[in-house]
């Protein structure tokens, strides 16, 4: 009967920790998530702002270009390398944010992986500790009933 006791009270305070720690778990994907979603918004932000950059360049780049070899073709030559030079820089920027991207996304699937394999040993682990209590209830149950059968005799 003490036993038994002590056994439920284990039992009790493993449910009670496999809870918290799904919390836990629980409480870091919600923190993630929101992280995620946060930088999604920035990059989407900042990858629009780029392109309207883009475009903004380009289109100045080819209005400039055409109005100065009108009228000055060296010169237009040499501010052409110079707008070219800064679409270059720009198109760069866009690259490497592209490249966090696929970063974050790469850094999301290792993170649910990490998640997913926890709570697959979490699993594993309760259920082995749980079948390890239930052996041991049986036991204690089945000496009970042996002392009592001893005892009736």
């Amino acid at each position: 009967s003490q036993d038994f006791i002590k056994l439920q009270s284990e039992q009790t305070a493993m449910n009670q920790r496999l809870s918290e720690m799904h919390t836990s778990v629980r409480e870091q994907e919600l923190k993630f998530s929101l992280y995620q979603d946060e930088v999604r918004r920035e990059t989407t932000n900042e990858k629009q702002l780029l392109q309207k950059e883009i475009d903004e360049k380009y289109h100045a780049i080819v209005d400039s270009q055409k109005s100065l070899e009108d009228r000055f073709s060296v010169q237009s030559t040499n501010v052409l390398h110079t707008l070219e030079g800064e679409l270059a820089r720009i198109k760069a920027t866009y690259i490497e944010l592209t490249d966090y991207e696929t970063r974050m996304s790469t850094l999301e699937s290792h993170f649910n992986q990490v998640i997913e394999t926890t709570n697959t040993a979490l699993t594993k682990e309760v259920h082995e500790n749980l079948q390890e209590i239930r052996l041991a209830q049986q036991n204690t149950k089945l000496s009970q009933n042996s002392s009592d059968n001893r005892f009736e005799r």
